[in-house]
């Protein structure tokens, strides 16, 4: 094992745990992106709800580790993270009415799930 500090992810090990946890994430983000629109049974997610509870905190957590330990995310190419994010959007535009949010919370909402993409894509541009 290399060491070269006695920061927690100063170590080979510890990165390479961290690499792990990334492809795991990124393995989450697909698996969510992959699932229909709108389900029929109450044992599946559809990409909404699996993007509220799964994607979004995924992306957002790969944001913090990326940004706090200054690391890459696999050369991830921004459009990959563009296709990822019309996707997600398209299935939001289309059904968040079907949930009857008020006005103001789809919006700010939007907003947020816009914001999340971003942050993503600027770390992603970064590591090119």
């Amino acid at each position: 094992m290399g060491a070269w500090g006695v920061g927690v992810f100063d170590n080979d090990n510890a990165l390479d745990y961290l690499l792990h946890v990334k492809r795991d994430l990124i393995e989450r983000i697909t698996e969510c992106l992959g699932r229909p629109i709108r389900v029929w049974t109450l044992e599946e997610l559809s990409i909404i709800e699996c993007g509220d509870s799964v994607l979004l905190p995924s992306i957002e957590i790969l944001c913090l580790i990326c940004e706090t330990y200054h690391t890459r995310c696999f050369n991830l190419p921004v459009e990959v993270v563009d296709e990822w994010q019309q996707r997600f959007l398209s299935a939001y535009d289309e059904v968040i009415d079907e949930y009857r949010p008020k006005q103001d919370y789809k919006i700010k909402r939007r907003e947020v799930i816009v914001a999340t993409f971003e942050r993503f894509k600027k770390i992603c541009r970064e590591a090119d």
